[in-house]
C-alpha cells in the first residue's frame, strides 16, 4: 500500500512539472513576437498593433523619421507621427513636438470609424521620444509617445502610454 501512495505521488509531482513547462519553440516563438512592438491607448483603450515599420527619408536636404501602425492588412485604428530632422538630427534622445504651430512633425490617428485626428488641428499636440535609435534598413527605433489629436470637427482625444521598438522597413 504504502508502494502505491509512493507511486502515485512521484506521478502526481512528475504530472505537475512536465505539464507546467514550457516548451523551447514556443518559448522562442513567444520572444520572436514580443521583441517588436506598437502599443497606446486613446482615452483609456488599449490599442496594440499588428502591423508597424520605421521608414527613413530625405524631403529636401534633411532627413524624414515615419512611424507607422495599424491593424492586420492596414486595417483601422492608423497611427502615423512623421518628422523632419532639424539641425541636431534623428539621434538617440531626441524629443519631437508635434501641434498645431508646428508645420512639419505631425501625429495621425485614424480611429476605427476613418475619423481622422491631427495634431495639425491642435495646439497643445503631442510628444515622441527616442530611446533607441539606428538609423539605417533593418536598423530599430524605440520610444515613447503621448498627446493629443483633434478631427476637424473638433473632437479630441489623447493618446497616452505610447510605446514602440520597430524596425525601419527601408
Amino acid at each position: 500500500m504504502k508502494s502505491i501512495k509512493l507511486l502515485l505521488f512521484i506521478s502526481l509531482i512528475t504530472f505537475a512539472v512536465t505539464s507546467c513547462k514550457k516548451d523551447d519553440s514556443d518559448a522562442k516563438d513567444e520572444e520572436l513576437q514580443s521583441e517588436y512592438y506598437f502599443t497606446y491607448k486613446v482615452n483609456g483603450t488599449t490599442v496594440t498593433s499588428t502591423e508597424f515599420s520605421a521608414l527613413r527619408g530625405n524631403e529636401g536636404d534633411s532627413k524624414t523619421f515615419t512611424l507607422l501602425a495599424s491593424g492586420k492588412e492596414g486595417a483601422n485604428p492608423k497611427f502615423k507621427f512623421y518628422f523632419v530632422e532639424n539641425f541636431i538630427g534623428i539621434v538617440l534622445g531626441l524629443t519631437i513636438g508635434a501641434d498645431k504651430t508646428s508645420g512639419i512633425s505631425f501625429l495621425e490617428y485614424t480611429n476605427n470609424a476613418g475619423l481622422l485626428f491631427t495634431t495639425e488641428n491642435d495646439n497643445e499636440g503631442g510628444s515622441l521620444s527616442l530611446f533607441d535609435v539606428t538609423y539605417k534598413k533593418d536598423g530599430v527605433a524605440a520610444g515613447i509617445f503621448h498627446g493629443y489629436v483633434t478631427s476637424k470637427n473638433n473632437d479630441r482625444v489623447e493618446i497616452t502610454e505610447g510605446k514602440f521598438k520597430v524596425k525601419f522597413s527601408n
